[in-house]
């Protein structure tokens, strides 16, 4: 009696041969994917198309230990999640534009000079549609000349580090216009540590092997920022980063803190001011989680923290009350771009788009053409001086 059993050797065989298919076809998938790579890359040059250098170069060390500021003369451009947009800086480090570098004597030629963080750098934006973009425009309108000192991350000390160097190259700014963030009010009194990389790119830690391969197909592939573009653009867009030190922010336990460091900054930077003869203008430029708030209130009840969207506008203009200092607030002109519907910050949900930066230049230059349309400061009434 026979006790073979063919039926299991020949379902065997057919999976075997069904996994050798397999193979086949995985293989003759990435052939095929791997070869279309030049293929894509040659296509995409021919429509124009062209590489970025990431940023490569933007920054230097500067100031104390871990600072750091733009480099000079740079011509720079990134194509992230949030666009393409390119950077420019003169012979100081400045963010500029194109028809500043036109100008031979940057520090003998300056009226206004602007500090602030990333809002006023115009992160994700060419420099002609950024708030300061948008403001020197005006500005020239009238035969008057505007220069960025903002540099995305930085503190209020890293900024008046940077506004002290500039004095020592000769720059003389008739008035200094100070954007203040959430970001800047909550961090006054610090001073922002950073690793700037040997490709002049900035790291919070040394930069790794890894780091420079991605940096190497960023400048010198067109492909890999179409296919990271385009499988990006699949995701819904990126909701506010709600991190504790964000809803920290707008923290009521916070707000007397903020009040008293912002106090002590300000009052060194208006005697360094008046030594000089330079007017100031402080301007709240609010996050844009203050017109969406109710995430934040949830996030900070989950973590323990009663949060208010005022608290770092109450506590800068308390402190810039007590020394007198005008102190503009463009939040209603914000708060009517979003009741049109328009978008207020950019992809990454955290910078002013375009139209918003136009929109608060506007707000910024009337109040610093008219002085009657400042707030000057009255100060609030449940705000103890």
């Amino acid at each position: 009696m026979s006790t073979s059993n063919p039926a299991p050797a020949t379902s065997a065989e057919e999976v075997a041969s069904a996994a050798l298919k397999l193979r086949y076809l995985v293989a003759a998938v990435l052939v095929v994917w791997i070869l279309s790579i030049p293929c894509a890359e040659i296509i995409f040059r021919l429509l124009g198309e062209r590489t970025t250098t990431d940023l490569i170069g933007l920054y230097q060390s500067f100031g104390r230990n871990g600072g750091y500021k733009l480099s000079p003369n740079v011509r720079a451009d990134a194509d992230t999640l949030v666009g393409r947009f390119s950077v420019l800086t003169n012979d100081l480090g400045l963010r500029c534009g194109k028809e500043d570098l036109r100008r031979r004597s940057v520090a003998g030629n300056m009226d206004i000079l602007v500090l602030g963080d990333s809002q006023a750098y115009g992160e994700g934006l060419d420099y002609e549609d950024t708030l300061v973009g948008q403001l020197a425009a005006l500005a020239s309108e009238r035969g008057l000349v505007v220069n960025n000192a903002a540099v995305g991350g930085h503190y209020l000390e890293n900024q008046f580090e940077l506004a002290r160097w500039l004095d020592d190259q000769g720059v003389r700014p008739k008035h200094i216009i100070v954007l203040l963030t959430p970001y800047l009010i909550a961090t006054a009194g610090r001073y922002n540590h950073v690793f700037v990389g040997p490709d002049g790119v900035l790291y919070d830690k040394e930069s790794t092997s890894r780091h420079h391969l991605t940096r190497w197909l960023k400048r010198h592939t067109v492909v890999y920022a179409r296919v990271r573009n385009a499988v990006g653009s699949l995701r819904p867009a990126p909701k506010t980063d709600l991190t504790p030190a964000l809803v920290k922010f707008y923290s009521r336990a916070e707000e007397a803190g903020y009040q008293e460091r912002m106090l002590q900054f300000l009052t060194r930077l208006s005697a360094w001011c008046a030594e000089r003869q330079i007017t100031i203008m402080l301007v709240y430029t609010p996050g844009v989680v203050e017109f969406k708030f109710d995430p934040v209130v949830q996030t900070g009840r989950s973590a323990g923290i009663e949060v208010d969207q005022d608290v770092p506008y109450r506590a800068a203009r308390s402190a810039a009350a007590i020394l007198g200092m005008p102190f503009q607030d463009p939040r209603s002109v914000i708060k009517g771009e979003s009741l049109d519907n328009h978008p207020l910050a950019l992809r990454d949900e955290a910078h002013y788009s375009a139209p918003v930066s136009a929109s608060v230049a506007r707000n910024i230059w009337g109040a610093f053409l008219g002085g009657a349309q400042m707030d000057q400061c009255a100060p609030p009434s449940h705000i103890s001086g």
